[in-house]
């Protein structure tokens, strides 16, 4: 297929189909997968009044995977929504006020 784009043609390739409501179907998802799989443990045993790294929360998932703390944010609502990741309130390193800090389910550790 062909598309006219500023006067030039451009080869639109048909995407692949992807396994929606799997991690698997995109390489953010699946890096984010990764990097919180030896940290989840950790975020689920933790106590109320525990102090957890910065790498579980928004912005040191985005820093650790390489991407903007936004795309982590829309990455992460959806693995929320798959049931893949889960999320709570948690005291983190550097940070005075409790953040939402982010572990794998039972769905996302297999």
């Amino acid at each position: 297929m062909r598309s006219m784009t500023e006067g030039r043609y451009v080869c639109l390739e048909e995407q692949p189909e992807t396994r929606k409501g799997s991690y698997t179907d995109g390489t953010v998802k699946q890096k984010i997968v990764t990097h919180l799989y030896a940290l989840s443990e950790r975020v689920v045993v933790a106590e109320e009044h525990s102090q957890l790294p910065r790498r579980v929360c928004q912005d040191g998932i985005a820093e650790s995977v390489g991407i903007s703390r936004a795309h982590a944010s829309l990455r992460l609502i959806d693995l929320e929504d798959e049931g893949v990741v889960g999320a709570k309130l948690g005291h983190v390193d550097g940070y005075k006020r409790r953040k939402k800090v982010y572990y794998l389910t039972g769905i996302g550790e297999r």
